[in-house]
């Protein structure tokens, strides 16, 4: 008997020691202990909830099973009965096994086993300790059974239930080997039940980083490696042949963002042993795609304070982020909108309506009865300059209107020396005239694709501002030039004018019939023109100025 029980053990220790499913392995131990045993049914029991169902078994007829896997009273599995110590009460042989409640009627280790069921139909009920017996398995005709509790961490979590028609089958011997048995089940119940549980949690977190787009990485700072999951390098585009390294994912990182988020590393995280925060730009590696993500980490320390780990998560945010974009601009369009109807507004109210006013007038006087010839010829006169004003001011309008048009132009190559070379010919003379002088240097951005007309109509206004607010005895002098910077081209471009006080003027600078130097001849729509067309271009505009120290514009252009 001793070398069946060590053969048993052996072979039980296999199947709990397999990389096999939980179900999978307490089926192949109730399968190995049925085939050398013999026993005509045998079963395990895991509690689940408050219940304790059969989870494997063999030899039990389906009416058996229908009965006897539950262990709750039918009558009350949605309201349990509870004991003293707050547990459910579960009937028959099984629960008496599960609540250790036996007395002597329990082996040392808590197991029942008899060798003949049927003498105990004749006892009293009140000498039972059994809640509610069912008796199924003596009214099934099994002489002989035995319930063996499952423990782990001392808690009991399932039973071994063995059951056989014959009487007389086991021995003291038998029983303390499954009571051994079940010890070592017990052990592997719980390793595996936390194994499936974590891979089953690991599966869900995947999961629903994968719906998040949430990447998870470990930044060891002593020797600049990180590990990183699947989802984190499927935001990045890199594969398994990637080196992991802090110069790789500083490579990683849009040239635009690199030098910021460098600084921003080094100093606030690592130097001021904060944690990580940033929404920075990256060029996925296996496509080349430009996304946004968020990065969050939190740094681990030594014993001496000094960051060992950071430990955190990067998140795509690309739609997010564009939406975003897409936003701010259109609150800025619509803000400029704002803008332009408010000046068109002003148009309306003052400059249209001041020649209006001026010809209702003349013309009232000319219907006088007392009107003469030598006055009607001076009433003619202001007519002519008043309509000669109203001209002007629709030219504009027609003029501000047709940009929006203008811009939807097809963009050509256009090169920087024929533009200005163009305007030097068409005001030859005013630059003899004015001894001015207009040097240039394109050569690291010779030419752009764009609307030529705009581009045209942008230096010509700033040429010819630059002419009318020149210095008094100063021979005008003006430099152009060219240079790439952040993937576009920036125009700069500066005189030695008479400048501007931009602390009073910079909010109004750019707004429609603005004049700032009212001794000088103009109608204020030039530097509006240029704002504008810059923006319909999708460039930007700044200006530096100081009272007569001339003026620098700065003009930035998207390269298409």
């Amino acid at each position: 008997m001793t070398k069946i029980y060590q053969h048993l053990t052996k072979e039980i220790l296999t199947i709990l020691n397999c990389d096999t499913s939980l179900k999978e392995m307490m089926e192949e131990v109730v399968e190995l202990i049925s085939k050398e045993t013999r026993y005509a049914a045998i079963g395990i029991r895991i509690k689940k909830g408050n219940d304790f169902p059969f989870f494997a078994q063999t030899g039990f007829t389906p009416a058996f099973l229908k009965t006897e896997n539950s262990l709750l009273p039918a009558s009350t599995r949605c309201a349990i009965i509870e004991n003293s110590l707050r547990n459910p009460e579960l009937e028959c042989t099984c629960g008496l096994v599960i609540s250790g409640r036996g007395g002597s009627s329990l082996t040392a280790a808590g197991s029942f086993w008899t060798n003949n069921s049927f003498l105990m139909l004749d006892t009293p009920a009140e000498d039972d300790p059994r809640y509610r017996p069912r008796n199924q398995c003596i009214h099934s005709g099994y002489g002989s059974f035995a319930i063996i509790p499952i423990r782990a961490h001392g808690e009991i979590i399932g039973t071994l239930q063995l059951n056989d028609f014959k009487t007389n089958v086991f021995t003291g011997e038998t029983i303390k080997f499954f009571e051994r048995t079940c010890l070592s089940i017990g052990i592997a119940l719980m390793r595996k039940q936390a194994e499936e549980s974590l891979a089953e949690n690991e599966r869900f977190l995947t999961e629903v980083q994968n719906i998040a787009d949430i990447g998870g990485y470990a930044y060891n700072l002593q020797n600049g490696q990180w590990l990183s999951n699947e989802v984190l390098n499927r935001i990045f585009g890199i594969g398994p042949e990637f080196e992991t390294i802090y110069e790789n994912w500083l490579a990683i990182i849009h040239p635009e963002d690199r030098a910021m988020m460098a600084a921003y590393f080094e100093n606030e995280v690592v130097a001021a042993k904060q944690n990580f925060n940033k929404v920075y730009r990256i060029l996925r590696v296996n496509d080349g795609a430009e996304r946004w993500v968020r990065g969050l980490g939190k740094l681990s320390f030594d014993e001496n304070g000094a960051p060992l780990k950071l430990i955190g998560t990067i998140m795509d945010i690309t739609e997010k982020k564009h939406a975003e974009i897409e936003r701010d601009s259109l609150i800025e369009r619509l803000t400029k909108r704002n803008i332009d109807l408010e000046q068109f507004s002003f148009i309306v109210s003052h400059n249209l309506r001041s020649p209006l006013v001026n010809l209702m007038g003349l013309a009232q006087i000319m219907a006088e009865p007392e009107f003469t010839t030598d006055k009607g010829r001076d009433m003619l006169q202001h007519m002519y300059n008043a309509v000669e004003r109203l001209d002007a001011i629709i030219k504009d309008l027609n003029a501000i209107l047709n940009l929006k048009h203008g811009a939807q132009r097809e963009r050509e190559r256009v090169n920087f020396n024929e533009i200005v070379s163009d305007i030097k010919s068409s005001i030859a003379d005013l630059l003899e005239t004015e001894n001015a002088r207009i040097t240039t240097d394109f050569s690291e951005a010779e030419e752009m694709l764009t609307v030529k007309s705009f581009l045209h109509s942008v230096l010509f206004n700033l040429i010819s501002n630059s002419l009318k607010y020149r210095k008094e005895h100063v021979a005008p002098e003006i430099e152009i030039s060219t240079r790439y910077k952040n993937g576009k081209i920036e125009l700069t471009f500066r005189d030695n004018g008479i400048g501007l006080d931009l602390e009073h003027t910079r909010h109004q600078l750019f707004g429609l019939y603005k004049k700032f130097h009212f001794h000088k001849g103009g109608t204020g729509m030039g530097l509006y023109m240029v704002k504008t067309q810059i923006e319909l271009l999708g460039g930007h505009l700044a200006v530096e100025s100081e009272v007569n120290l001339g003026t620098t514009f700065k003009i930035t252009l998207n390269t298409p």
